[in-house]
C-alpha cells in the first residue's frame, strides 16, 4: 500500500493541569522539560520528523507562556498556528475551534502526553481500515485515571468505559491513549459542541449509536500522561530506559 501521509495535527494544551499540584501552578504542562526539551518542543519535533508541518495549537490557561517557549525555537515556530479556547469547558469544544480550519484527515493529541512513536505507522492503519477515527490504545499505566475500550473483531470499537464508571478493570484491559486520527468531514459538529470530553462523551455517543465505526491502533510504543508530579518523575526515569533498549 501506498504511504498515506497526514500533514496536519491539533495539540490541545489549553487545560489548567490542576493535577500537579502548587510546585507547577505557574508551569503549564505544556512547558515542563521531558528529556531534553520542554513537552510541546518535544511534541512538535516529533510531528516534524514524520512530516507533519501544519501544526494547530489550543490555546488557553497561560497561553503567553506556552507562546513563549515555542517562540525560542525558530526552526518550529513558523509550523505552529495558535487558536485560542477562551471557554475552557472541556476538550470537545477545544476541538470543535480546530475543525473549521482543517479539511482532511489530522492527528489530534493531548498537550499532556510525551510520546516516541512512528506516526507513519498509524496513519496507514488509518487509510488502510478507511476510518473515519482512529483511536490510538495501549496497555495504560494508570487504569484507574483512563477511558478505556472493548473490541469487535478487526480492531473496531464496541465500547467505551468512561474512567468515572470503572468497577473492575483488568490489568490488561485497552486504554484511550490521548492521540487520534480524525477525518473532519465525518465529525458532528453539534454533537461535539455540546458535549464536554471527547472521549467520555462524544466518542461514547458515536460508537454507542453506531454513527460510524471507529477503530483502534494499538501500540508497545513509548507513550506517556504526565498528569501527576508522579507520572513526570516516572516518565523520565521510563523514558532513559526505553532510549537505552531501543537506540
Amino acid at each position: 500500500m501506498k504511504d498515506s501521509v497526514i500533514k496536519t495535527s491539533v495539540i490541545l494544551a489549553g487545560g489548567y493541569g490542576t493535577r500537579l499540584g502548587k510546585e507547577f501552578q505557574n508551569t503549564p504542562k505544556s512547558i515542563i522539560k521531558i528529556d531534553k526539551y520542554p513537552l510541546i518542543i518535544s511534541q512538535i519535533k516529533l510531528l516534524k520528523k514524520y512530516k507533519i508541518k501544519l501544526i494547530y495549537i489550543v490555546l488557553g490557561y497561560q497561553s503567553e507562556k506556552i507562546k513563549k517557549t515555542i517562540n525560542k525555537y525558530k526552526n518550529i515556530k513558523d509550523n505552529v498556528r495558535y487558536i485560542y479556547d477562551d471557554k475552557l469547558i472541556g476538550t470537545s469544544y477545544a476541538i470543535s475551534l480546530a475543525i473549521s480550519k482543517i479539511k482532511k484527515n489530522f492527528f489530534l493529541l493531548y498537550g499532556d502526553i510525551f510520546l516516541d512513536i512512528n506516526f507513519k505507522n498509524i496513519s496507514n492503519f488509518h487509510y488502510l481500515k478507511k476510518s473515519k477515527l482512529t483511536v490510538v490504545t495501549q496497555y495504560n499505566a494508570n487504569p484507574l485515571d483512563s477511558d478505556h475500550v472493548t473490541l469487535h473483531k478487526e480492531n473496531q470499537i464496541k465500547k467505551i468505559i468512561p474512567r468515572n464508571k470503572i468497577k473492575n478493570i483488568k490489568k490488561k484491559s485497552l486504554s484511550t491513549a490521548a492521540l487520534f486520527v480524525i477525518d473532519p468531514k465525518t465529525i458532528k459538529i453539534k454533537l461535539l459542541v455540546n458535549k464536554k470530553d471527547f472521549v467520555a462523551d462524544y466518542l461514547d455517543y458515536i460508537i454507542r449509536y453506531q454513527c460510524y465505526d471507529v477503530f483502534s491502533y494499538f501500540t508497545n510504543e513509548f507513550l506517556r500522561d504526565i498528569g501527576t508530579k508522579r507520572r513526570i518523575n516516572k516518565t523520565i526515569k521510563d523514558y532513559t530506559k526505553y532510549k537505552n533498549d531501543n537506540y
